[in-house]
């Protein structure tokens, strides 16, 4: 039996943030002309390896189902051999899961035997708290639970507990917490780093 789950579709859009001028800190702007640059030689060279890796999948991809299909095992892995070194190339199965729209596709693609045979309709239902109002949460959970329990199928939810900051916290927490304070906190979890040019040269 299929199940219906519009009923529990969203349509909940994101605003759009506004973009604002980012301040600067003090810094030797030769290190970072020459950050830029070789952040520039990296980006080619990256992008020169992708267009490699793409092409050597188009062209193998065919031959590495050929290859199991007529084996007795299954070869996750094989081998490229150069002149000089070899390169392992592992092919994982990318499909893991996709939206319930898309089984129309699938059918399209496999056949309706063997959709039938090798793929299933899978739900996950999560219930964000956040939105439900704090003197109706109590009442809601059990519910939940107590609907759970007189089906028998009470391991079927799966809670997670999770401490998160609150709102507006990491805007200000350079101001309301001491130096000492942010840099213990930084052991509890890291801050994200990443570095990206600027478009354009001066």
């Amino acid at each position: 039996m299929k199940l219906n789950t519009s009923s529990l579709s969203s349509s909940i859009k994101t605003p759009a943030k506004a973009k604002a001028e980012k301040p600067a800190l003090p810094v030797q702007a030769e290190v970072i002309d020459s950050l830029a640059t070789q952040l520039d030689e990296l980006e080619a060279l990256e992008g020169s390896v992708d267009a490699t890796k793409r092409e050597l999948i188009t062209e193998l991809f065919p031959k590495w189902l050929d290859l199991n299909a007529s084996s007795r095992v299954h070869n996750g892995t094989v081998v490229l051999k150069g002149e000089k070194r070899d390169i392992q190339m592992t092919f994982k199965s990318a499909f893991t899961k996709v939206p319930a729209d898309k089984a129309d596709l699938i059918k399209e693609a496999v056949g309706t035997t063997a959709y039938g045979e090798f793929f299933r309709q899978k739900v996950d239902a999560k219930i964000n708290f956040d939105l439900v109002p704090e003197d109706k949460q109590q009442v809601l959970f059990d519910g939940i639970a107590s609907l759970l329990q007189s089906l028998g199928v009470v391991n079927c939810l799966t809670l997670s507990d999770v401490i998160v900051p609150v709102d507006g916290f990491n805007e200000v927490r350079a101001s309301k917490l001491t130096k000492s304070q942010n840099e213990a906190l930084e052991q509890v979890q890291k801050t994200v780093v990443s570095f990206k040019r600027v478009a354009g040269v001066k």
